[in-house]
């Protein structure tokens, strides 16, 4: 008999979250994990399903959400669709067995704005009751991962969930797979926000992604939180990016007095901000030009290190590539960035292996051996 996901995912918590590494997909050496990014025109899930390619957990439904949109049902699609809600009505195993059938065409997150809206158009035919109880005999029984987000997305659209159901949802939500779909559930219900925060705090992958989008910049905790973490994920810090920069109030930081650490969490955000492939950036702060003017007022009178000098190397990358007139942007940055002491930072992280350290030293031509050479 198999195991359901929901007790695999019990099994592998430890303190409140997932043991590092755990994945619901077989990964190896052998294999090429795809955590996200922003995909090819013509990308295809499909096309990265053979061998020597994984998705990380979560992966397929982020690059769904993020870049692909929803997906367009064709009239078989919707057929089936409707025949797995009709069982849900009488029959959990046989919904089940309709809903893994629909998975094969259709994923949960792909479809789940149509699938949804028939529920609440039909919900004087479709007993909620019924369609409850499917819901959790999948999220605790099914070894299918798209019939666990089936189960949750129908979840989503109920009220009356107990501590008990919320138990169950917060379990699944500590796996990226299944996090989105936490997030929307809690997004709903009384004090959801608090359940976000924990989840956010518990999650490094997607899942946190999803809850930082969600999450309500309610207190003082949670938005100190979002400033110093809210961007650190394994996928890329640049899709909460733009959502920390408001929710942590870094622009009215930016205006006020503003500590050294704040500040080097402020540089890390805005480095995220300027790469703008995969996400929104730093052209929605609304006037990008009169924020970066802001920023380097306040770095002028700090001590910088190598990561915030990475981030006005970035703006001044932004600004001479901008079709606006940064040109004093320009001139800020590289008057800073020709300064001993950020020679002397940069040499110095190089030499220790630091992030951005060696690169950084090679971009400003900068010599870190003891021989006075690079090489």
């Amino acid at each position: 008999m198999h195991k359901s996901i929901y007790d695999t995912i019990l099994e592998n918590i430890v303190d409140g979250k997932l043991k590092e590494g755990f994945s619901l997909r077989e990964t190896g050496e052998e294999k090429f994990i795809i955590v996200g990014g922003k995909p090819n025109e013509g990308f295809s899930f499909h096309e990265t399903g053979g061998a020597g390619f994984v998705f990380a957990d979560g992966a397929p439904d982020g690059i769904t959400l993020y870049h692909f949109g929803q997906t367009e049902m064709d009239a078989d699609g919707r057929k089936q669709m409707i025949r797995a809600l009709n069982a849900a009505n009488r029959d959990e195993h046989e919904a089940e067995r309709l809903f893994a059938k629909l998975a094969e065409k259709y994923t949960a997150v792909g479809i789940v704005d149509a699938f949804q809206k028939y529920i609440m158009n039909n919900r004087s035919r479709l007993r909620a009751d019924a369609l409850c109880s499917t819901a959790f005999y999948m999220i605790t029984t099914s070894a299918n991962a798209e019939c666990v987000k089936y189960g949750l997305e129908i979840l989503e659209l109920m009220s009356n969930l107990d501590e008990t159901d919320k138990t169950m949802i917060r379990t699944l939500g500590l796996c990226d797979e299944f996090s989105a779909q936490a997030v929307w559930i809690f997004s709903r219900l009384e004090g959801g926000n608090d359940e976000i925060f924990n989840l956010a705090k518990n999650l490094s992958g997607w899942g946190r992604i999803h809850a930082v989008a969600a999450l309500k910049p309610e207190t003082p905790e949670i938005r100190r939180w979002l400033l110093f973490e809210g961007i650190d994920n394994y996928v890329l810090p640049q899709y909460s990016a733009l959502a920390v920069w408001v929710k942590a109030g870094v622009g009215e930081m930016l205006k006020g007095e503003i500590s050294d650490e704040e500040f080097h969490a402020v540089s890390r955000i805005l480095y995220a901000l300027v790469d703008e492939g995969p996400a929104e950036g730093i052209s929605d702060l609304g006037d990008p030009g009169g924020t970066v003017r802001e920023y380097l007022e306040i770095a002028e009178t700090k001590e910088l290190d190598v990561v915030d000098y990475q981030t006005i190397y970035g703006l001044r990358d932004w600004a001479t590539d901008e079709n606006d007139d940064y040109s004093d942007i320009v001139l800020t940055c590289s008057d800073i960035l020709t300064t001993e002491i950020c020679e002397e930072t940069i040499r110095k992280a190089a030499k220790e292996g630091r992030s951005y350290g060696e690169a950084l030293a090679n971009a400003l031509g900068i010599d870190y051996t003891e021989d006075g050479t690079d090489e």
